[in-house]
């Protein structure tokens, strides 16, 4: 079970990684985008996926839920206004994590 969660984590931080560096040559317009039913524009989604790991005081089974949840669905936003701008977003699912990886 340890190292299971120790690769959950591994993936939600090789993930966030991810997605930053393949925004970070974007404009301010492109920062700028949104898309209907997503959080907000890149530039905050971003901001607000890595304020909301920060650690406060609860049973530890609920952040470490929600960490997961909230970070994969905020992330799923972001390439998806990625792709309405037509620039292709990188691969976050668990298989590309896998392999690069080397697992």
């Amino acid at each position: 079970m340890d190292t299971t969660l120790v690769e959950l984590f591994r993936h939600n931080q090789w993930a966030n990684l991810r997605l930053l560096a393949a925004c970070s040559g974007l404009s301010e317009e492109q920062l700028d985008a949104s898309a209907a039913g997503t959080y907000g524009h890149i530039a905050d989604t971003l901001v607000h996926i890595l304020a909301a790991e920060e650690p406060y005081s609860i049973r530890a089974v609920v952040p470490l839920v929600q960490a997961i949840h909230h970070a994969t669905e905020h992330r799923t936003q972001v390439l998806t206004i990625l792709s309405q701008l037509g620039i292709e977003p990188p691969d976050l699912s668990g298989w590309a994590f896998g392999d690069a990886m080397g697992y």
